[in-house]
């Protein structure tokens, strides 16, 4: 089950209130992001890209980084 779905399921069993709260609290963080991407693209030029990349694709895009750019070629 994809987290869409489980989100979907609590949100099918959750109370009014709860759903009000969860509503608000999304609200809340979609202006930090975009408050910190605004933030962000004065300071670098690959700042604005940060979050776009699901848990498992940036962790194995991390991994790749590491494992390519950890090898020297040629000589120093």
């Amino acid at each position: 089950m994809t987290l869409k779905q489980q989100l979907s399921f609590e949100l099918e069993k959750a109370s009014p209130e709860v759903l009000r709260q969860l509503f608000e609290f999304l609200q809340f963080l979609k202006r930090v992001e975009k408050n910190a991407v605004k933030k962000a693209e004065g300071s670098h030029p690959v700042l604005p890209f940060i979050g776009c990349m699901a848990g498992a694709e940036g962790d194995l895009f991390m991994e790749t980084l590491q494992s390519e750019f950890s090898k020297i070629e040629g000589e120093w």
